[in-house]
């Protein structure tokens, strides 16, 4: 990964899973499947991407891996949102934050609101991007904090709310 070469990537990926067997941990195959979809994402195969992140999610769910389960259907849902197939991204989403508020963690749930408000966004709903982000906004961790000041300032503007941009911009 860090020579940016994919194709050596994913083929040794391929010899993991072709040397896995019944006793490879269930949880190591998750990881190769999901690194292998992130891959074809970032290759823009979105298709494939999304063989990978579903085979992934299989995985996560036989092991009632809730955190992981969440963050595979976040990478469907980003891989669909790529795809213009929003209805599928937001189906997605929305199953991976409802799962996340299952789980009660803020930081996964927001890794779920920030991108699903920006999906609400771009299908021009600015009252449903409003009321996801505005949840995020309510305890934002520093990691999250530029994105999420850039699209509150975004959805500020459209609703003609001036000091809001100012204040998200600032």
């Amino acid at each position: 990964r860090e020579h940016y070469d994919a194709p050596q990537e994913l083929k040794s990926f391929q010899r993991a899973l072709d040397l896995s067997d019944d006793k490879t941990p269930l949880v190591l195959l998750s990881k190769i499947y999901n690194q292998s979809g992130r891959i074809f994402h970032e290759q823009d195969l979105y298709d494939k991407a999304l063989m990978m992140f579903r085979k992934s999610l299989v995985l996560d769910s036989i092991q009632g891996d809730s955190v992981n389960m969440v963050y595979g259907m976040r990478d469907i849902a980003q891989t669909y949102k790529y795809k213009n197939e929003l209805d599928s991204s937001l189906y997605y989403y929305t199953k991976a934050y409802e799962l996340s508020k299952k789980v009660g963690d803020e930081l996964l749930t927001n890794s779920v609101l920030l991108p699903m408000a920006s999906l609400y966004k771009s299908k021009g709903d600015v009252s449903s991007a409003h009321r996801y982000l505005s949840k995020v906004l309510q305890n934002i961790c520093d990691n999250i904090k530029s994105p999420a000041y850039s699209l509150a300032a975004e959805i500020f503007k459209k609703e003609r709310k001036v000091d809001s941009v100012y204040y998200y911009c600032r």
